[in-house]
């Protein structure tokens, strides 16, 4: 067990981390991350706020993530923000397409799927391409 943690992993009173990230300071953070995200259009990646913006280690997002649900709500939106900008920029040609494809695919479950229907009148096929996000099943 870590110095200064419970047996669940969690901070105790005393330890000057726990008292750096309470929950309102998770939230403050949350709030500052959602801001940044809509000041600009190429504030994408919610990464380079934490750790190049804020200077903090990645991995202390998803502790507070972890720990503080209001946090973690915040980084929901965080993401949605980030999927709406990946997909807006794709369709307006500022973002590469196959790019966007790929990391919509790869951090948000989507995924493309191709469907082929035949028509018995002798006409050429239709596709219908559809995008579906694996997340809203």
């Amino acid at each position: 067990m870590a110095k200064g943690r419970n047996k669940k992993g969690q901070f105790i009173q005393g330890n000057k981390c726990a008292e750096k990230w309470s929950e309102e300071e998770a939230i403050k953070l949350g709030d500052e991350l959602i801001e940044w995200m809509n000041q600009r259009i190429d504030n994408v990646f919610f990464e380079d706020f934490f750790v190049i913006e804020k200077k903090l280690y990645p991995n202390v997002y998803n502790r507070l993530m972890e720990r503080h649900t209001p946090f973690a709500r915040l980084i929901e939106m965080a993401k949605k923000i980030q999927e709406i900008k990946i997909s807006k920029g794709c369709l307006t040609n500022e973002y590469n397409g196959s790019f966007g494809k790929f990391f919509l695919s790869a951090n948000h479950g989507m995924s493309e799927k191709s469907i082929t229907e035949v028509e018995q009148k002798g006409e050429a096929p239709t596709i219908k391409l559809e995008i579906i996000d694996d997340n809203r099943k």
